[in-house]
């Protein structure tokens, strides 16, 4: 294992797939950061040599956002959608799809882990517990 870029990668992956493990890097960044260091993308992380390996650590932050920065900044968009309460911001609060997705059929995984999905299995729970489910009136009444 090798510790770059905040992120622990395996050295015998190869360097396309390894750096594609970091957040904010896929397959074609990968490639195109490859090509600045002047390296092939088909040799792994255990054949390149300390100083490519600082070169590495230094030109990726310098040229993009990656990790935890870019996590925060994705955190702050949504945090500025849900205080102007556009659509996509009530959307994030309810966990469901913001890009204009079915959650008919689909995104009911999503409706099932969410937080509000918790609340609602709770009450209904408390509900069979006290007998207020399905219409019942309490007890006393007529």
């Amino acid at each position: 294992m090798i510790y770059i870029l905040s992120t622990n990668i395996n050295d015998k992956k190869k360097i396309k797939e390894g750096l594609s493990t970091v957040y904010g890097l896929g397959k074609a960044l990968s490639v195109k950061i490859c090509d600045q260091l002047g390296v092939s993308d088909k040799i792994t992380f255990r054949q390149l040599k300390y100083s490519q390996r600082e070169i590495l650590t230094q030109l990726v932050p310098a040229s993009y956002m990656v990790g935890a920065q870019l996590r925060g900044l994705v955190r702050q968009n949504k945090e500025r959608l849900k205080r102007i309460s556009s659509y996509r911001g009530i959307r994030h609060v309810q966990g469901l799809p913001c890009r204009g997705q079915r959650s008919h059929g689909n995104a009911r995984t999503v409706r099932k882990l969410s937080p509000r999905a918790y609340t609602n299995q709770n009450k209904q729970k408390k509900n069979l517990q006290t007998g207020k489910h399905r219409g019942q009136k309490k007890k006393g009444q007529k």
